[in-house]
């Protein structure tokens, strides 16, 4: 990579950080540009020169997160057949252990992430089930199940993370497929 890529990712990187720390500590409302860049350790200018405003950056975060699903769902869905619940439930794991931070910031604090979260699951679950394609309550089962696998990562998240997220995935899973039979 040459320098001033390098150089503007690390820049990026840096605000995006500053960001996230600032919506913890203040909230969406109460974080500034001036506050966030004093944060970061740049002057306002330079927010400028990537983003338009606060919500720019919001959305261009969020945005990133989605396509970083997307692609990995993409993967997946190309060795569907081949590819086991456990499995799956890996690489959701490793992508919600890489991304919680934001990930988590973004379901607790933006209603319209969640809903993109949701649009895109249900559509990775219509192509992992496609018999559900054809069922008349179809958008009710994916939204309760959609539903219920972010409440229970973020309870997960929110108790700090100490049970393997493959074994909560897999526990999340378990239910839909047996009903409370799992817990026997």
């Amino acid at each position: 990579m040459n320098k001033k890529l390098e150089q503007t990712a690390i820049t990026r990187q840096n605000i995006e950080e500053a960001y996230m720390r600032c919506v913890r500590e203040r909230g969406f409302e109460k974080t500034s540009v001036s506050e966030l860049m004093k944060v970061a350790g740049y002057n306002r200018g330079t927010f400028y020169a990537y983003y338009t405003d606060i919500l720019d950056l919001q959305k261009t975060m969020e945005n990133e997160l989605i396509a970083d699903i997307s692609g990995r769902c993409e993967k997946l869905s190309e060795k569907l057949a081949k590819v086991s619940f456990d499995e799956v439930a890996r690489e959701a794991a490793g992508f919600i252990r890489e991304n919680a931070d934001r990930l988590f910031l973004f379901l607790e604090n933006d209603p319209t992430f969640s809903k993109m979260i949701t649009e895109k699951f249900s559509e990775v679950l219509a192509e992992v089930f496609p018999q559900m394609n054809e069922h008349p309550y179809r958008e009710y089962i994916l939204q309760a199940y959609v539903a219920s696998v972010i409440a229970s990562l973020t309870m997960w998240h929110n108790n700090g993370e100490r049970e393997p997220i493959d074994e909560i995935a897999r526990t999340v899973h378990g239910i839909w497929v047996t009903g409370m039979k799992v817990l026997e």
